[in-house]
């Protein structure tokens, strides 16, 4: 069986820290080229963490369906950097796009994207 044809070989694109407050963190992205699916589109995995933490942190997942491009994570710390990742699934999930974000009032604030 060849399960490199059941997962997407490219991340999602664009994606893009839109809006933060005090304690939330919007992003948006676009899917990964069709061509790049190998399957059909069933989602995407978004995935959030402290950057830098005191104590070991746990990654955060939240699974939404293939017609959501922006999401807004809710319940951040104040003031507090996030490594954010998406990534597209068919059958497996595909590799991540990942940004990193403060949750500052007011204010756009992307770090760095990887």
């Amino acid at each position: 069986m060849c399960f490199f044809l059941l997962v997407p070989n490219l991340a999602p694109v664009s994606l893009l820290v839109t809006n933060t407050t005090v304690y939330t963190i919007t992003v948006s992205w676009k899917p990964p080229p069709l061509a790049s699916l190998n399957g059909v589109l069933r989602g995407y995995l978004l995935t959030y963490e402290e950057a830098v933490s005191k104590f070991p942190s746990q990654a955060n997942n939240i699974t939404v369906n293939q017609s959501t491009l922006q999401w807004t994570f809710k319940g951040l710390n104040h003031s507090t950097t996030y490594n954010i990742s998406v990534s597209a699934f068919t059958v497996f999930v595909g590799p991540a796009v990942t940004v990193q974000a403060s949750s500052i009032g007011g204010r756009t604030s992307c770090i760095t994207v990887y």
